[in-house]
């Protein structure tokens, strides 16, 4: 069985590789790393970036993770895989991904807790994948607590 994590550069993808390579190594299961590929845009030139540099972005951020994983010394089996479909957005992406794929038990994914006006606008990632995934959703989140002097 696999589970995926949807990764990126964020503090709350690294939280859900780390829940999901522990839960992985538990049950003996594969980690697939999934990516969804977008380019980038200049904001001085508007000038989107290539194809080549994105995918070798891409590239260096599953290298760097498959790195973090072997510096927790779990033994355990780990895929990557790079999607880039401009036509459809990430968590379509995604699910597409997984319905095509065989013995995808769960996927976790990090909540990153933005402000609700940033989430009116551009939406929630975390609420559209668990409306839409064919498998369950876990949302890993670091709640983080305000002490008051």
């Amino acid at each position: 069985m696999k589970v995926i994590v949807c990764v990126d550069e964020t503090q709350s993808s690294l939280l859900a590789l780390e829940n999901a390579v522990e839960f992985a190594t538990d049950k003996e299961f594969e980690v697939v790393l999934v990516h969804s590929m977008k380019r980038d845009i200049n904001p001085v030139d508007l000038i989107e970036e290539s194809y080549d540099t994105a995918l070798g972005k891409s590239k260096q951020l599953m290298s760097r993770l498959k790195d973090k994983i072997k510096e927790m010394n779990k033994d355990i089996d780990i895929d990557s895989v790079i999607l880039d479909e401009e036509s459809k957005t990430d968590v379509q992406s995604i699910t597409d991904y997984i319905k095509d794929q065989d013995n995808i038990y769960q996927v976790f994914i990090g909540h990153r807790a933005v402000h609700k006006k940033h989430e009116e606008f551009y939406g929630s990632f975390a609420k559209d994948m668990i409306s839409k995934s064919p498998v369950p959703v876990v949302v890993t989140t670091e709640n983080k607590l305000t002490q008051k002097n």
